[in-house]
């Protein structure tokens, strides 16, 4: 784990980390539908996959807002500079 100079003490890293393994969980579920014959477990696979669509969604757009508010906090903790 990287250490941040910045107002977020690492959590921007930590969020991309976990935004990279949701991506990674939706192609491995991706790639499992492609070979599995069995409708039943297609279907599970397949909401699986859109649950973590959903999370990757979730947590760019949180990813944002935070992005936003902690670079007003950097700008703030300049000024003092």
């Amino acid at each position: 784990m990287s250490t941040c100079n910045h107002s977020c003490n690492g959590l921007c890293h930590a969020l991309a980390a976990i935004k990279q393994s949701e991506r990674q969980a939706i192609a491995l579920c991706e790639e499992y539908i492609e070979v599995c014959d069995y409708p039943d477990v297609r279907v599970l696979l397949s909401e699986i996959g859109e649950e973590h669509e959903r999370m990757l969604r979730l947590l760019e757009e949180k990813s944002r807002i935070l992005e936003m508010k902690l670079r007003t906090l950097d700008d703030i903790r300049e000024s003092f500079l």
